[in-house]
């Protein structure tokens, strides 16, 4: 395995790289088209190596090109405290686990799918990536997971990576990543991306509906990456900054294509690992085993010139997995306008079972409360806190929210992004049912409030739900 001894160049070498070098697999003799896009370093074999920064990737991905970024510089070495020597998962799978890995459905998984490839092109310069990230954006959030935000890439890359962060209880500084990027590559504004990564980002949607049920020990992170076509410009963006900020990330997730199964071929999913990642590919061997007996997990790996999210991980000293479809029958379909469901994404099993086997990890990693005599997920939150209609909006907005019997004394108070409280539009009577307040965008002292985005927070006895809604003058 070319990453588990990374080559470290001299002091000297490091300081003459300028920007990044890209590498660029070539086909159909498209080389000669290279000159007028960036400046070629060598040409051999199908591959060209050429130097340049985040422009000059944007140009080859226009003109239809695949990028990867080679690293000139000192690989951090791994730095996981963890490593998370589990004892082998139980042949009897644990009730509470086995209940959310039941919930997987193929029904919304193909839905999500479904969405994602009706975007045309999700290409990272496309306006249809924004709209695309919009979209799993209001998903997470949908699910009643409070902290969702977008990290923004590049100016160039029009969506961003969108994290959502289902906290834990215990241990909330130790995290289990779960992530996949969306964005697509292949013909100019006709690269649907159903296997590449409709596929994968689907699985991201569905794990964080299912876990971000109950609660865990740790925290789990589900995250969306975008520009992963463009030289995994996402997931480099918050892996280095995860890595600056000395975050305590115990295990990473990646998948990328989970819905192709070659005719004639073995259903599995391969697991793709590093040597200080070879515990958590040996956790997911068992976890198969206890929670997908059906579909064995073996193990995987790249081709020259691949490359995936979990490597931007493995980079900063991260212990990281890529699950996908199959090492030896790759789709031929990815990155042309043929992925697509049916042609491209013809397995909605495989993509189920790739799935279940995700929340399975994710939630053991976690530590689900109170396993393992716990046998029943978390009752989800008594009351609900609807997303305002519309939103954003101006000049005035809606809100519904409901309280189950036999109520409760409820506040409902507007907060600004410094948390200053900008007005209450319940005070703490109490109500039972479901109840529509209306906010006029006026502060508590009856003067206009500014432009921007506000939270509004609904407690309802010793129950808090929060969503966030922007005001537009």
């Amino acid at each position: 395995n070319s990453h588990d001894v990374p080559v470290e160049p001299p002091d000297d070498v490091l300081r003459r790289v300028p920007q990044q070098q890209l590498l660029q697999p070539l086909t159909g003799g498209r080389a000669d088209e290279l000159p007028g896009l960036a400046r070629v370093l060598s040409v051999d074999d199908g591959v060209a190596v050429v130097e340049g920064g985040d422009e000059t990737a944007y140009r080859l991905a226009r003109a239809g090109f695949e990028v990867q970024r080679v690293y000139m510089r000192r690989v951090t070495p791994p730095r996981s405290q963890h490593h998370l020597r589990l004892p082998g998962v139980a042949a009897q799978a644990d009730p509470m686990i086995a209940n959310m890995v039941a919930q997987a459905s193929s029904q919304v998984i193909n839905g999500y799918v479904q969405r994602l490839q009706d975007f045309g092109t999700r290409a990272a310069a496309d306006d249809s990536c924004r709209a695309a990230a919009d979209w799993i954006d209001a998903q997470f959030r949908s699910f009643g997971i409070d902290s969702v935000y977008e990290q923004e890439i590049h100016p160039l890359y029009k969506g961003g990576n969108i994290v959502a962060v289902h906290p834990g209880e215990n241990t909330p500084g130790q995290f289990i990543i779960v992530g996949g990027h969306y964005d697509t590559a292949g013909p100019i504004h006709n690269a649907p991306g159903a296997d590449d990564n409709g596929s994968g980002a689907a699985c991201v949607l569905q794990c964080a509906r299912i876990l971000s049920g109950y609660q865990f020990d740790r925290t789990l992170v589900f995250i969306a990456f975008g520009a992963e076509e463009q030289g995994l410009k996402g997931s480099e963006l918050y892996a280095s900054q995860a890595a600056a900020a000395g975050d305590d990330i115990v295990a990473m997730i990646n998948v990328d294509m989970l819905g192709y199964v070659a005719p004639g071929d073995d259903i599995d999913i391969d697991v793709i690992s590093n040597t200080a990642s070879n515990w958590l590919r040996d956790h997911a061997f068992d976890v198969a085993t206890a929670y997908i007996p059906e579909t064995p997990a073996v193990v995987g790996s790249l081709a020259t010139g691949s490359y995936s999210d979990h490597m931007s991980f493995w980079d900063q000293g991260y212990d990281a997995i890529m699950l996908w479809e199959d090492s030896d029958q790759t789709n031929p379909y990815i990155h042309t306008a043929a992925d697509t469901i049916g042609t491209s994404y013809n397995s909605p099993y495989l993509a189920r079972q790739s799935t279940r086997l995700v929340i399975a990890m994710a939630a053991d990693l976690a530590g689900p409360i109170d396993q393992p005599t716990g046998t029943e997920a978390r009752t989800p939150p008594a009351i609900s806190l609807e997303q305002n209609v519309p939103n954003p909006f101006n000049p005035r907005t809606m809100i519904r929210f409901t309280v189950p019997a036999p109520g409760a004394p409820v506040s409902l108070t507007i907060y600004d992004v410094a948390g200053r409280e900008v007005a209450v539009l319940v005070g703490g009577e109490t109500v039972l049912g479901t109840r529509t307040v209306f906010w006029n965008g006026t502060d508590r002292n009856g003067g206009p409030a500014a432009s921007g985005v506000y939270f509004y927070r609904l407690t309802a006895g010793r129950e808090t739900l929060t969503r966030k809604m922007v005001l537009i003058r």
